[in-house]
């Protein structure tokens, strides 16, 4: 699919396959079905193979629930090392600060550096 599809971004050694979701595909709270959790591991594979830093999720969401999604996929974090997900609001501010660009930078270029519960980035 990444061949068929090619949803990737190279930009200053930094390889991220990025895929975008809206609130009508994954809720306005995302909580891990399996579906979605099929989608996260497809990624995972394809940014395996391809040699990506990360598989990247843009979610037009207001947040992700704490129990159904957030300490699912913190559980699964070794087999979803090079998945990062952010909502659309952190992006925006991201644009604002230079300091949450930076850390949104590292996340994506290492995401395997870091718990699965900071590869979960929203709005304060």
């Amino acid at each position: 699919m990444a061949t068929d599809n090619p949803d990737i971004v190279i930009k200053n050694a930094i390889k991220c396959l990025v895929e975008c979701k809206s609130s009508k595909e994954w809720g306005e709270v995302v909580k891990l079905s399996k579906r979605i959790g099929g989608e996260l591991l497809m990624y995972q594979t394809y940014a395996e193979d391809i040699g990506a830093n990360s598989a990247l999720f843009v979610c037009s969401v207001k947040d992700f629930h704490p129990k159904d999604f957030i300490e699912s996929f913190s559980k699964r974090g070794s087999k979803l090392n090079r998945i990062v997900l952010v909502n659309w609001a952190f992006l925006e501010e991201a644009r604002q600060d230079r300091r949450l660009l930076a850390h949104f930078i590292n996340i994506i270029t290492d995401p395997q550096s870091v718990k699965p519960s900071e590869k979960i980035l929203v709005s304060t």
